[in-house]
């Protein structure tokens, strides 16, 4: 990932026509996660279930896995919406404050939505490259207050702290996946590694 290669738009390539059918899609995808009834769902299936040919299934993604990216692209783009755009400073009197306050919220906004996280983390290392793009693209812009708040504070080295800080949210939201840890927890785990990042004498 490259911050100052953010792109402002990463939408999905698609036909007007078929737009409006990808909500459809990720709704029904949804419900089977939340149902346990995904794993090993055939794609004619799916097509079949949502009004579909497989040619055009297809088009959204040829795979399990790149059909599970929509989930992911949805739910980053929510918060996003929701988070990209704060701003730190009232959030504590010191970076790592700061820091363990925006990760709380992001936390508390992945453990309501942890069964679709947790699938997310299954399929994640199969689908494509240009979606993996798509997603890292997504990961940048909600690190931005991050970002930001190290530019503020004069720290060096600002590209490697946030690709660590984004590295230790997603050990700690594993916690999550596999433990039913709470956001304090998972904010917790991470708190000792994300204190040296945070310091500007170290790295």
């Amino acid at each position: 990932m490259n911050f100052h290669n953010i792109k402002e738009v990463d939408e999905f390539s698609l036909d007007d026509a078929l737009r409006p059918r990808l909500d459809g899609l990720i709704d029904y995808l949804q419900q089977k996660i939340e149902a346990n009834a995904f794993d090993y769902l055939p794609l004619a299936t799916i097509a079949q279930d949502t009004g579909l040919t497989v040619d055009q299934l297809q088009t959204f993604g040829s795979t399990p896995a790149d059909l599970i990216h929509h989930i992911a692209y949805r739910l980053n783009q929510q918060m996003i919406d929701r988070f990209m755009n704060l701003h730190l400073l009232a959030m504590g009197f010191e970076t790592l404050a700061r820091v363990k306050a925006y990760l709380l919220m992001l936390y508390k906004f992945d453990i309501e939505h942890i069964k679709l996280r947790g699938a997310i983390m299954q399929y994640a290392w199969s689908w494509s490259f240009a979606n993996e793009e798509r997603i890292n693209n997504q990961y940048m812009k909600l690190m931005a207050p991050i970002y930001l708040e190290f530019m503020d504070t004069n720290m060096n080295n600002i590209d490697g702290r946030c690709h660590a800080v984004w590295a230790l949210y997603q050990r700690g939201l594993r916690l999550a996946a596999l433990r039913k840890a709470s956001a304090e927890d998972c904010l917790n785990d991470i708190t000792p590694a994300l204190a040296m990042i945070c310091d500007s004498r170290v790295l």
